[in-house]
């Protein structure tokens, strides 16, 4: 698709298709999907090119207190669901539906977790943690328009 000139539609059929994995139950795909439409969109964001506005994801409670029913659920946060938007746009997007995914599999980790390996060499649960919370607010400050050297995230997890 990318040597076709099609590029963005593919970043948002990926989107998409994290949308449903998450849906499903599915957190690591929808992880990855996710994670990979937000560099796809992200390498996109100069680009002149408007794309129908990615859907958004959404968990509900449906009960009261820990008996609490979680449902999924997708939406378009417009209603508008032939708003165009820029993929430079579409990183917001992305990036709100991967944390809201990355925030499902981070809230299943246990206190007993934190000191297991990753694949990642050198690496514990609780690296890797700090390191998404880190990533999360130079992100943020990043968003506003401060260079990374201005960027000063907080602490991190413990």
């Amino acid at each position: 698709m990318r040597t076709e000139g099609l590029a963005a539609a593919e970043a948002l059929c990926v989107h998409s298709l994290g949308a449903a994995r998450w849906v499903l139950g599915d957190l690591v795909g929808a992880d990855e999907l996710m994670s990979r439409s937000v560099r796809s969109f992200a390498a996109l964001a100069g680009s002149p090119e408007r794309i129908p506005s990615p859907v958004n994801i959404a968990e509900m409670c449906t009960g009261t207190g820990t008996g609490c029913v979680s449902v999924r659920f997708v939406f378009e946060e417009t209603l508008q669901p032939f708003t165009e938007i820029s993929c430079a746009a579409a990183v917001g997007y992305a990036l709100a539906n991967h944390l809201d995914a990355t925030r499902a599999i981070v809230a299943a980790i246990t206190p007993g977790q934190m000191s297991l390996p990753t694949p990642n060499d050198g690496w514990d649960v609780r690296a890797l943690l700090n390191h998404i919370i880190s990533g999360n607010q130079w992100a943020a400050e990043l968003a506003s328009g401060h260079t990374i050297e201005e960027a000063e995230p907080a602490s991190t997890a413990t």
